[in-house]
């Protein structure tokens, strides 16, 4: 077995132990064991306490119609006391995967909200029918109490400010589509206040080459740069910040953009 320790920065020491190698640090100060795929162990960060359990395959007994394996994809973040993760379903009998957005008390697990939306991947095909948000990264916007993301051709929106919240999906298949663009890679997201910066490929291809801005007020691409069909590496995760947008290729290349002034 694989010994783990839990060591604190400010107090320096090591606050627990555990030979369990699937102890996991998603979020800040937030502890997770996942012995399977379905399963979530919250733990006491100072004492690797479990706290609570909670198991994906309830979510078939509570939404009957959904039935389907699920699993984490990605930990979104604690807001208004609610811990949100995004989903994924294994792959079901008609070859289509299944996605949702899980809300849980982060104080007790308990569960408060499944958000998914059917959608048609593209408007030009017929059926082609997904749940989403799926394979997405969703954000967390703390200024506007919304949760925000990408998938595919479409851009999705949580509102967290009433007392139930309310997903809603727009699709943008032709905004993309007039710039030949698809999303690479929705773990690349990065998010401001006006805008989604995301990795594009062109829609034919899976060369990550583009390096695309989303207008979130207007929904239009507002800038585009193109390495080309022939860029010979992978752009990875854009980082931003008041003047300067960066971006690492797997080639160890570092690309930085100045912004523009308005």
């Amino acid at each position: 077995s694989i010994k783990q320790d839990i060591f604190d920065l400010n107090q320096n020491k090591v606050l627990w132990s555990s030979e369990n190698s699937c102890i996991q640090m998603p979020l800040p100060d937030m502890f997770f064991e996942t012995p399977t795929k379905n399963d979530l162990i919250f733990l006491n960060k100072d004492t690797g306490v479990p706290l609570w359990h909670f198991s994906l395959s309830t979510l078939s007994n509570l939404y009957p119609s959904l039935q389907a394996n699920w699993e984490v994809w990605h930990f979104v973040g604690v807001a208004e006391g609610i811990l949100w993760i995004d989903l994924s379903s294994d792959v079901l009998p008609n070859g289509y995967v299944m996605g949702g957005s899980l809300g849980l008390e982060a104080d007790t697990g308990k569960i408060k909200h499944f958000l998914y939306e059917p959608i048609q991947m593209n408007k030009s095909t017929e059926g082609n029918f997904w749940l989403l948000p799926q394979y997405g990264h969703t954000i967390y916007d703390a200024e506007k109490k919304c949760l925000v993301g990408l998938f595919h051709q479409n851009y999705y929106l949580i509102s967290l400010g009433k007392l139930e919240p309310e997903l809603k999906m727009w699709n943008l298949e032709s905004e993309f589509n007039n710039y030949d663009v698809n999303l690479a890679n929705a773990n690349n997201l990065t998010m401001d206040k006006d805008y989604i910066y995301f990795i594009g490929t062109n829609y034919s291809g899976y060369t990550r080459s583009k390096i695309c801005v989303l207008n979130r007020q207007t929904l239009a691409l507002d800038w585009i740069y193109d390495f080309g069909a022939d860029f010979p590496a992978m752009l990875g995760r854009i980082e931003i910040n008041e003047t300067h947008l960066f971006v690492l290729d797997n080639k160890g290349t570092l690309y930085i953009f100045e912004k523009e002034s308005v």
